[in-house]
């Protein structure tokens, strides 16, 4: 009897230490301030998003939800997803450190995408992490120091081809006189030497 009564008293304190665990996973989810998506590795459609990620890219959570990452932008197309999903069940890891995308109402941003895959209960889940660089990429092409990779700093066009080939003249000397143009042998100056006479 004593062994039955205490099995009840272990189990609701197991499910009220996971409920608290939930709860704070919930917490920190929906506070984070970098975008999480969830997805299922089957059908490669959003399962879950957390309120940054919506309100970053301008969609609702409803609007998110079963939508693969290509049809909101997170990848060029249908083609490009399916070869970021072969990368990562194959390494159950994925990492784009710097991708280009638009929102729903066509602003172009940047972010830094990282993905996992790991099992949750017995099954698999994949998790994506956005993270905001937008401002970032702004202050780097700003920069001066970053020009020397660009092909040429910002509002300014860049050099044409022929012009690169192109080098300053170099000044010439002029050619100093000859000494004896012609081959004209010159008169001396000097007096001729008087011959003894005989």
């Amino acid at each position: 009897m004593s062994n039955g009564k205490t099995k009840p008293a272990k189990t609701g304190r197991s499910e009220t230490k996971l409920g608290r665990s939930e709860l704070r996973y919930r917490r920190l989810f929906e506070a984070a301030k970098d975008g999480i998506l969830m997805l299922d590795p089957v059908t490669r459609k959003i399962t879950e998003a957390n309120p940054f990620i919506a309100t970053f890219l301008g969609y609702t959570r409803e609007q998110l939800l079963k939508k693969e990452l290509w049809q909101i932008g997170l990848l060029k197309d249908e083609a490009a997803s399916q070869a970021a999903f072969r990368a990562l069940k194959k390494n159950g890891f994925i990492r784009y450190e710097d991708l280009p995308l638009e929102s729903k109402s066509g602003v172009r941003l940047e972010v830094e995408f990282v993905s996992n895959l790991y099992r949750e209960g017995g099954d698999e889940v994949i998790q994506c992490n956005i993270r905001d660089i937008t401002a970032r990429k702004r202050i780097e092409i700003s920069s001066p120091a970053s020009w020397p990779r660009m092909r040429s700093p910002p509002g300014c066009s860049a050099p044409s081809s022929r012009a690169r080939k192109r080098k300053s003249p170099e000044p010439r000397l002029k050619p100093a006189a000859p000494k004896n143009p012609g081959g004209i042998r010159r008169p001396s100056s000097r007096r001729p030497r008087s011959t003894p006479g005989p």
